[in-house]
């Protein structure tokens, strides 16, 4: 309980602060800084992706501090909660977007923290704060989602080429060979950027495991994992 009361202003604050600087930098250098390979709205993190996850992986926490808060600090926490949902928003993170529907989904099955009104209140708040912010930057959609579209196109066709990879390859290509190994699956009319960008991984463990220590083990450590 100590440690508890030790980390709960400071990882407030700090989250806090991340938040409200990001969403500062949206506004004010969003022109300068946002292309296709960059944060939607902040030039201080270069993998939106990273950043989002941190943000949801923090909410567990978040809602923990909102519960046991003293009054005085709840409407604190109610802001943070609402600066969080709208920060995942604009980072088009398609996982992060799910596990925040998800987790919107079992605070309303079974609340924990707020009552229903609360968290529906708090969430769809954000969504209209997200399309507002969007307007007001005339943004329909941002270069970062743009991206995200023809990054979603290419790793399909990784996923496609993985399988046939694993396919060729039944006990596998070898571990840390999966880059050197897909390439030659492609030919030079369909090597795009996105895909080069791509190769070290096909974007999922399982396939990896599947691709470079071939089914057997595949089975073993889906069973181990409990998939």
């Amino acid at each position: 309980r100590d440690l508890y009361q030790y980390l709960k202003l400071p990882l407030s604050l700090f989250i806090f602060a991340i938040c409200i600087e990001s969403l500062s930098q949206f506004f004010l250098l969003y022109d300068q800084y946002s292309t296709a390979s960059l944060s939607t709205y902040s030039s201080r993190f270069y993998n939106i992706n990273i950043f989002a996850q941190a943000l949801i992986a923090s909410l567990p926490f978040i809602f923990l501090f909102r519960k046991y808060s003293l009054t005085k600090w709840a409407k604190f926490y109610d802001f943070l909660i609402l600066l969080i949902f709208i920060c995942i928003w604009l980072s088009a993170c398609r996982s992060v977007w799910i596990a925040l529907v998800f987790f919107f989904g079992l605070e309303l099955i079974k609340p924990l923290v707020f009552n229903r009104k609360k968290i529906i209140f708090l969430f769809f708040t954000s969504l209209i704060m997200t399309w507002s912010f969007k307007t007001l930057k005339n943004i329909n959609i941002t270069p970062t989602f743009i991206g995200k579209e023809k990054s979603q196109n290419a790793r399909a066709v990784l996923i496609q080429k993985t399988i046939q990879l694993a396919r060729d390859n039944p006990t596998g290509v070898g571990e840390n060979k999966f880059m050197f190994s897909i390439m030659g699956y492609f030919d030079e009319n369909h090597w795009t950027d996105n895909i080069v960008q791509s190769t070290a991984s096909p974007h999922s463990e399982p396939l990896r495991i599947l691709a470079e220590n071939g089914l057997g083990i595949f089975i073993l450590s889906m069973l181990i994992l409990g998939f």
